[in-house]
């Protein structure tokens, strides 16, 4: 039958010593990374390399035959399962998880699991090694019915875990490729090695250790050359040192355990930052308590003078959490905003300076429209009253001078609109509700018309950006300043409502009406224009119904503000209406 044969390495007792401390070596490094994908395979694969060249070397000293029988079953036991390891490494390291089916996955698995412990217990039913005697230093065993599986079983996985780190190799570019060709190199190395354990010439078997060391040796360049397991570390790392924004770790007991550059230097007038307190760090910039105070997540505003200039931040905080919830900390962000702060408030100067330029041209139109045309008019009448009374036809001036005070009136009602126009604005907790009420209240004041007003929705402050709600209510307001001057109209209704994401507001009276299709053409008019073209600014549609002795029905659908994007519900008239 066939033999195996052990062979001391006593001989080498000390080279064998260097290649179980560079084995534990790579362990001790290599826990540091152990959340990292394979960095735990790594580990038990390393700690069995450990034990199996250990065992080699108690192997030696042994001279009981349960004793080494003993030990040759554990020494077996660890060279399997460092095979399974290193499977393991190399399906994690190269993302080879989703090649192989998981029902060969699960099968490789159990086989080894059995095959490890038939081998552990071999002492007590010898089905895979029987201990014929010992020979000088050498022990000499036959294989029983169970050992050809065994090996079979180990040379399998390993073959697989080199067929799928030439994959590897072939199927990456750039370091990926030079880190899989050096693991390459290291299993092909310990192969070797496992090897030479059973060779039956002695100078071959020598060579044992030195293939193990080598293949040690082999990964911790790797480690420390190539970042096997520390790329993505250290670009992390090289991100948090090159970042812009300060960035502060502080840990459970409310100690500063790092900081990186520029949190160094938003700190560095106030006390030097790393280990010490963050209770420090409150005192010297008291807004910070707020985020001592805050249990969660985390986020505000705050300023303070750094050298000499006046600097706005945005500090975020956020819990420093396991992935099985346990609390390790806090990060505290301070992103400078100073510039966007500067930008912001240009680009609000900016658009207040072009809504004056084109409220300022809208205003133009309307005078134009109104009292430029009134002026024109007034002046034509007094001439023509003049003319009439150098002729000495005073009955005709006497009618002029009626009419021109009924204009004169009339004009003076308009501009007492136009100032209660502009006046009103939509601040305040209810906006255009109130703003529209007092613009009604004003029309049954002084124009003794029946106005009311009617709302058919729950009405919420927000509703309507605000300025949706301001070019809403001018539209509203040029609305019933055409129905005061035209329409000959006794009541006017304005009625809102809520449908299909949008607000609806509907400007109805009983007046004379009108062809809207002619005021449109006429020339000099331009009031149902800026109508539409305030609507078509805020994304609003504008309906007109009119005919001449039906009345005129105006119809506004605004669109709601964007966080307030669901129907208003319906709960019947909860406005004021009537006349008050």
């Amino acid at each position: 039958m066939p033999t195996v044969h052990i062979l001391p390495t006593i001989m080498h007792p000390w080279f064998t010593l260097l290649a179980i401390a560079v084995t534990e070596g790579t362990i001790v490094y290599t826990w540091h990374f152990r959340e990292e994908p394979g960095a735990l395979a790594l580990i038990y694969l390393q700690i069995c390399r450990g034990v199996w060249i250990g065992i080699l070397l108690l192997a030696g000293l042994s001279t009981e035959h349960g004793i080494t029988l003993c030990l040759v079953s554990v020494f077996k036991t660890a060279n399997l399962l460092s095979t399974l390891f290193w499977f393991r490494f190399i399906t994690q390291l190269s993302e080879s998880d989703h090649v192989l089916p998981a029902w060969l996955l699960d099968s490789i698995y159990g086989t080894m699991s059995v095959l490890s412990v038939l081998m552990l217990t071999n002492a007590w039913h010898g089905w895979c090694l029987r201990l014929v005697w010992m020979p000088g230093n050498t022990v000499q065993l036959t294989d029983g019915p169970a050992y050809a599986v065994f090996v079979c079983g180990g040379l399998a996985v390993y073959l697989l875990a080199i067929w799928l780190c030439l994959r590897w190799v072939f199927g990456s570019v750039g370091l990926r490729r030079r880190q899989a060709s050096l693991l390459l190199l290291a299993g092909l190395l310990s192969l070797a090695g496992q090897v030479m354990v059973g060779h039956p010439v002695s100078a071959v078997r020598e060579w044992m250790p030195l293939c193990i060391l080598l293949s040690n040796l082999f990964l911790v360049w790797v480690y420390y050359r190539w970042c096997l397991l520390r790329v993505k570390p250290l670009a992390q790392q090289l991100a948090v040192e090159k970042m812009i924004d300060g960035l502060m770790v502080v840990d459970e007991a409310g100690y500063i355990a790092e900081v990186n550059p520029a949190a160094i230097a938003l700190f560095a007038d106030l006390f030097p930052v790393k280990g010490h307190r963050f209770q420090e760090a409150i005192d010297a910039w008291p807004e910070l308590a707020r985020l001592d105070e805050a249990e969660g997540g985390f986020a505000m505003e705050a300023n303070r003078n750094v050298a000499g200039l006046i600097r706005d931040f945005r500090i975020t905080l956020t819990l420093l959490q396991t992935q099985a919830r346990y609390y390790l900390g806090r990060i505290v962000v301070f992103k400078d905003i100073t510039v966007e702060k500067q930008q912001q408030a240009c680009i609000v100067e900016q658009e207040r300076a072009l809504a004056l330029l084109t409220e300022r041209e809208r205003l133009g139109r309307e005078l134009h429209d109104g009292p430029s045309q009134l002026w024109s008019f007034l002046a034509m009448q007094v001439h023509a009253v003049r003319l009439l009374i150098e002729r000495q036809r005073y009955e005709l001036a006497v009618r002029a001078l009626d009419q021109l005070q009924h204009t004169v009136q009339e004009a003076h009602l308009e501009l007492r609109e136009s100032i209660a126009g502009l006046q009103t604005d939509v601040s305040g907790e209810l906006g255009l509700i109130t703003a529209l009420e007092k613009q009604l209240e004003w029309y049954r004041e002084n124009c003794d018309l029946h106005a009311e007003l009617i709302v058919r929705c729950s009405w919420r402050q927000g509703m309507l950006s605000p300025q949706v709600e301001a070019q809403a209510l001018r539209i509203l307001q040029e609305a019933l300043s055409n129905v005061r001057k035209s329409a000959r109209a006794n009541r006017i209704q304005l009625r809102i409502e809520s449908e299909d994401h949008r607000l609806t507001f509907l400007v109805e009276d009983d007046g004379c009406g009108f062809d809207p299709l002619q005021v449109a053409q006429r020339i000099g008019h331009h009031g149902l224009h800026i109508m539409r073209q305030r609507a078509e600014e805020i994304d609003a549609q504008l309906a007109i119904d009119s005919q001449p002795g039906n009345g005129t029905r105006i119809l506004l659908c605004v669109p709601l503000a964007a966080n307030e994007n669901e129907e208003a519900t319906v709960e019947g008239i909860s406005g004021r209406e009537g006349e008050r």
